[in-house]
This record gives C-alpha cells, sequence and structure tokens, in this order.
C-alpha cells in the first residue's frame, strides 16, 4: 500500500453544497460500482474509486469525496466542484 490517497494540492474554498439532482447520474453508477465491489475501502481505511463527471464550464467536474469509498451512499455534502486544475502544479 502505499502512503495514501490525496495526490494533490487542493485550494479549498467552502461553498453551498452542490444541487444533489444534478448529481443523479453520476450517484447512481456511483452506487451501481459501489454494490459490484469497484469502489470501497481497504482495510486500513484508505478508499478508492472516486468518480467524477463534466460539470457547466470547461474543465469543471464534479467529483465524489476523499474519504468516501466506505459509505454505501452519499449526499450532496460528499461531493465537491473542481473549478480549475493546473497539471504543472499538480493541484485543483
Amino acid at each position: 500500500m502505499d502512503e495514501g490517497y490525496i495526490k494533490f494540492k487542493a485550494e479549498w474554498t467552502q461553498a453551498p453544497a452542490l444541487p444533489f439532482d444534478r448529481l443523479a447520474r453520476l450517484d447512481h453508477w456511483r452506487r451501481k460500482l459501489y454494490s459490484l465491489g469497484l469502489i470501497g475501502s481497504y482495510p486500513g481505511g484508505i478508499g478508492y474509486g472516486n468518480l467524477s463527471c463534466r460539470w457547466d464550464k470547461p474543465g469543471q467536474f464534479a467529483i465524489t469525496g476523499s474519504a468516501t469509498g466506505n459509505l454505501p451512499e452519499l449526499d450532496s455534502r460528499h461531493y465537491s466542484l473542481v473549478t480549475a486544475v493546473d497539471l504543472t502544479q499538480n493541484r485543483l
């Protein structure tokens, strides 16, 4: 096992939760993959299997939160909106 699951630098801004109705399709597939064991967590608690989907503007996407692999169901608090990515700096 490697050192953990966060592999990037995040610049986090607190904002209202994403509207769950907009996440319905992503959540559907996340539940399906969870039921198949393709999303989950290892015995040590490190989760695997994040999912994302494109959002409104180019370069934006909604993504399941870190360390949610152990949860069978998510709500809007468990998703984040990424508004920009800088690959050269490994930053969201």
